[in-house]
């Protein structure tokens, strides 16, 4: 007996993974080796323990970063692919579904079972995502200003050869603790949804920490490409 056909919707779920995990690992790997090879060439000949410590820091989650960004974006880019073609449909009516959690309007029809799901849906208040990260915005401000101070201090009581300005070195090491938080946050997050707690918290966080992690993330590409940069 031949294998069983699988339906299109079912193939294209199989396609985007395999290529999400695909775009992850090229990502990972691809940030890795570059991280690497600057560690290598600028951060272990100085000899600064320091700098050192910061190099093997960026080389550990600079890779993270950019695998996940890879994997966010092939994933992202297969989803509406497939949503434009029509591979996801509606398992009542065989209606194309659009990209997004919103139901079929086959949904509206009141003898239809999931009559009473589609109601409640539509009384639900979805605001736009706009405002509803522009508020969060000034608290990702303020925690960027309340953690200068802490990267000021950081970098003025921490022993170096003068390789470089100081403010440079102020930027670095807020750029550090930021992406510390962002993990730190990410963690915490994914513990409480493990254990099924702190709903309310983990949906304010996940927000928040979207914005707050827009800072470490361009920065530690520009790090990498000012790097790249310099090499050549």
């Amino acid at each position: 007996m031949g294998r069983a056909k699988l339906p299109p919707d079912s193939i294209a779920y199989r396609r985007t993974m395999i290529a999400c995990v695909a775009a992850f690992l090229g990502g990972f790997v691809g940030v890795a080796a570059l991280s690497v090879f600057c560690l290598v060439r600028y951060t272990i000949p100085d000899g600064h323990w320091s700098a050192i410590v910061h190099g093997v820091l960026y080389t550990l989650m600079l890779p993270f970063f950019g695998g996940g960004a890879a994997a966010v974006a092939a994933m992202s880019a297969l989803d509406r692919w497939y949503h434009w073609r029509g591979v996801f449909r509606c398992v009542y009516c065989e209606r194309p579904l659009r990209r997004g959690r919103s139901p079929c309007v086959c949904w509206a029809d009141p003898a239809h079972p999931m009559a009473v799901i589609y109601a409640q849906l539509q009384k639900e208040h979805h605001p736009p995502r706009l405002r509803h990260y522009s508020r969060r915005l000034w608290a990702v401000l303020a925690a960027y200003a309340a953690l200068g101070p802490v990267a000021a201090a950081a970098a003025a009581s921490a022993p170096r050869r003068h390789t470089g300005p100081f403010a440079v070195e102020v930027v670095e090491g807020h750029f550090l603790i930021c992406a510390l938080v962002v993990a730190v946050v990410a963690v915490t997050c994914s513990t409480l949804e493990m254990f099924g707690r702190g709903r309310r918290l983990r949906l304010r966080a996940e927000a928040f920490l979207r914005l707050f992690a827009v800072w470490p993330v361009l920065a530690g590409f520009a790090w990498a490409g000012i790097a790249l940069v310099k090499s050549r």
